[in-house]
């Protein structure tokens, strides 16, 4: 009966160890994958462009306690362009004027109806 439970201990510390080793291995591949999206961000953003998407800037109170956070860990704190910098300036659009001639393309029933005898809806009948 000894014999029975010390491979029943066995087993369930190997599984134990099998069970660890399989989810280290996952978070660091997880670890490894975030590295590189971080990389890649921080590339995008020492050439001062932003990726697709919410171009928001974080606030800095964030900001400074994301900083806070890397300088108490020991982690490198990059001197990355300011928001300001990074989100590009846009351009009012103009209101595009409507098209006056006779290649503009109107397709009100101002311009199309016409009564059979020729006059348009609101001209005063003939």
């Amino acid at each position: 009966m000894e014999d029975n439970a010390a491979a029943r201990f066995r087993a369930t510390v190997q599984n134990a160890v099998t069970h660890s080793e399989r989810v280290a291995g996952e978070a660091k591949a997880r670890s490894d994958r975030h590295r590189a999206e971080n990389a890649a961000l921080a590339q995008q953003l020492r050439a001062r462009r932003l990726p697709a998407g919410d171009t928001t800037p974080t606030s800095p109170a964030l900001r400074a306690a994301a900083n806070g956070f890397r300088i108490r860990n020991a982690l490198p704190v990059e001197n990355l362009p300011s928001p300001a910098e990074l989100v590009p300036i846009r351009k009012r659009e103009r209101p595009k004027r409507p098209r006056v001639g006779e290649e503009d393309e109107d397709f009100s029933q101002e311009r199309i109806m016409r009564r059979v005898d020729g006059t348009r809806p609101g001209d005063p009948r003939k």
